[in-house]
């Protein structure tokens, strides 16, 4: 069925068009742990909204009670840099005033809605840019825009092609939470807790305290070579995407996307980057930014405030990546005393005055092996993603206008 047989609707004739309300914050009774309450900062790609950095109680509920969304509403972020972020509720949820959300009449697939607006998210943005200084879509506005829509069948066919796509998209991500926490925990047992394979209990003074034997306080910026990034401009940017993808923090959490900025210009050989590689964001606001992150976009060449985290061998690059996750809540810390205008900073002086307990070579050559085949499984399933997400984003618009049948 070609998209020229399709109907345009307005979305606020997909149904109920809902802004979202903060309860009042000065009452701490409004938050609990029942109703999801989703922000742009919950949003990092995923389809479906499983968890939320806050919840409502009952009472927080009542009092924004002509906000509540059900399961299948399908929200999206209207406002500054998040703007054009889709998700779908899993259950009954409320939103903050950021977001506009969508509960579908019965004639619209919800799955197929949410796959609409993923289609015209560059032109919600773009319209947005022109209104004020912050990218702002107003519930009017939003409510106003079109989209094409065929009959039900044709909506739930379209929606299952790209949903399954998704759903093994968001299999993966579990998988690498689950590897991630597993390689967390045997990290804490070993070099925080000190309870290794072979330890003995000896221990050594060192101006850490004691620690095993054979180990040695040693600054976090000498327990590898930190590579910041290169500054590119306006200029630097080529006008047809040809080149390399400049990455900087948005790539970093949502890959590379029609956001995202190339350039022929290597300002450094050494800010190229590739699979593999581990990224530290030293720089923004410390809750979103400051993170650590194992490449998987294929080449590029890093921004700055980004460092890419270079080791001598294998075996202790392995121990450098869940070293540095460790401590990403000790990093956010210093970011937020340093915060000015939103945003926070960790700089090679702070590197260099933090130490920790280095181990000896014999427990990070056993810690690599323990943890190399997780690192890598959860790398391969990273390029899997990678490789899932292209084929998804080249898919929906060429179902989405017809070229494609379902």
């Amino acid at each position: 069925m070609s998209s020229k047989e399709w109907t345009s609707f307005k979305i606020e004739d997909l149904g109920r068009v809902v802004t979202g309300k903060t309860p009042p914050t000065q009452n701490s009774d409004n938050f609990g742990n029942k109703y999801p309450f989703i922000t742009p900062r919950d949003m990092s790609g995923q389809k479906r909204i499983i968890k939320t950095e806050r919840y409502l109680s009952e009472e927080g509920k009542k009092t924004v009670k002509n906000c509540l969304l059900p399961k299948d509403a399908i929200c999206v972020s209207c406002i500054g840099s998040d703007m054009g972020k889709v998700v779908l509720t899993t259950q009954d949820s409320v939103t903050n005033q950021q977001l506009n959300s969508i509960i579908c009449k019965q004639e619209f697939n919800p799955d197929f809605v949410y796959y609409s607006i993923i289609n015209i998210s560059d032109t919600l943005r773009n319209v947005a840019h022109h209104s004020t200084a912050v990218p702002i879509l107003n519930k009017s506005d939003f409510s106003n825009f079109e989209i094409l829509s065929p009959a039900i069948s044709t909506q739930n066919k379209i929606a299952s092609i790209l949903s399954a796509l998704d759903d093994k998209l968001e299999l993966n991500r579990q998988t690498n939470a689950t590897l991630e926490a597993i390689a967390q925990t045997i990290f804490k047992e070993w070099f925080v807790d000190f309870k290794f394979p072979g330890a003995t209990g000896e221990m050594q003074e060192s101006e850490l305290g004691m620690i095993p034997k054979g180990w040695t306080a040693l600054p976090i910026y000498e327990t590898a070579e930190f590579i910041n990034g290169a500054a590119y401009k306006e200029t630097d940017f080529t006008p047809d995407n040809s080149g390399l993808p400049v990455i900087k923090i948005a790539e970093l959490k949502y890959g590379i996307t029609s956001q995202t900025r190339f350039s022929k210009t290597i300002k450094n050989e050494n800010s190229r980057i590739d699979n593999g590689d581990i990224l530290f964001s030293w720089s923004g606001s410390p809750d979103t930014s400051i993170d650590v992150f194992v490449w998987a976009g294929d080449a590029g060449i890093l921004n700055q405030h980004i460092f890419r985290v270079v080791n001598g061998d294998t075996d202790k690059k392995y121990y450098e990546c869940y070293l540095l996750k460790y401590l990403k809540p000790i990093f956010i810390e210093i970011a937020r005393d340093k915060q000015t205008t939103g945003l926070g900073h960790v700089t090679a002086q702070d590197m260099r005055r933090i130490k920790i307990a280095y181990p000896d070579k014999k427990s990070i050559g056993m810690f690599a092996e323990k943890i190399g085949p997780i690192f890598e499984k959860s790398l391969n399933n990273s390029l899997q993603t990678a490789t899932l997400v292209r084929l998804r984003d080249s898919l929906l618009p060429k179902l989405m206008n017809g070229e494609i049948e379902a």
